[in-house]
């Protein structure tokens, strides 16, 4: 089954979760060592990190989306830090069943986690209109 890779045009530290802003969140587009940051104390958690605007147009119409994948690239600085939440954004709209864990933690290197697959839906019924939509 082919699959379409896409990287996000517009990044937003999204206040509506989270204690701690992103600085930078434009730097997430893309893995050229350039980063979005943010620096926690104990027991806080960043903003969400809202990452929008990929191009599906390479999906052909009449196809029917059977599953996501997304693959961030992330590090931490000093200390531990683990993945908190994932969740797709459809419409504007923070959606979806979340798979993280909170087990998935990150190293001091740049290392990409695949959260969801070829199969995974999130929870939800997704039309090829929705994924190729500004606000996916």
């Amino acid at each position: 089954m082919p699959s379409v890779t896409s990287s996000p045009t517009t990044i937003t530290s999204d206040a509506s979760a989270g204690d701690i802003a992103w600085t930078n969140p434009g730097n997430a587009a893309s893995s050229d060592d350039t980063y979005a940051t943010c620096a926690l104390g104990s027991e806080q958690f960043t903003h969400r990190l809202n990452c929008q605007g990929y191009d599906f147009s390479a999906i052909p119409a009449g196809a029917h989306i059977v599953g996501v994948a997304v693959a961030p690239e992330a590090k931490r600085g000093a200390g531990a830090a683990t993945y908190h939440s994932l969740l797709l954004v459809v419409g504007g709209s923070v959606v979806g069943t979340d798979p993280v864990l909170g087990t998935e933690s990150l190293t001091a290197a740049d290392a990409t986690t695949t959260f969801g697959g070829s199969s995974a839906l999130w929870g939800l019924s997704l039309t090829l209109a929705q994924v190729q939509g500004a606000t996916f």
